[in-house]
């Protein structure tokens, strides 16, 4: 799962508040896991206090993993875009979904 800067943000502002109360690392992320999801996710836990050791140590954000090596993606290429253009006109509004195309 991947969140927003601002969710992130959040994360770590929940993280710190709990962490300062007396908290330890895992208990807090795991009371921060819980709050997100209804059920307790071992994985987002795990995410949360990643997220903490990396801001702890780079006084930073991690960087976005999105868009591949460079930031380079099929979209970028004005052929791929031409066609998706090209399909997406074809269609009546409403009949396609991103999952569809």
């Amino acid at each position: 799962m991947t969140l927003t800067q601002i969710n992130q943000l959040m994360v770590l502002h929940n993280f710190a508040t709990l962490y300062l109360k007396g908290l330890k690392c895992i208990v807090a992320s795991e009371q921060i896991a819980e709050q997100w999801y209804e059920g307790h996710s071992i994985y987002f836990t795990c995410q949360i206090r990643e997220l903490a050791c990396h801001y702890q140590r780079f006084k930073q954000l991690p960087p976005k993993k999105q868009g591949g090596k460079g930031h380079q993606s099929l979209f970028n290429d004005k052929a791929v875009q031409r066609a998706a253009r090209a399909y997406l006109m074809g269609m009546h509004i409403g009949d396609v979904t991103p999952m569809q195309f």
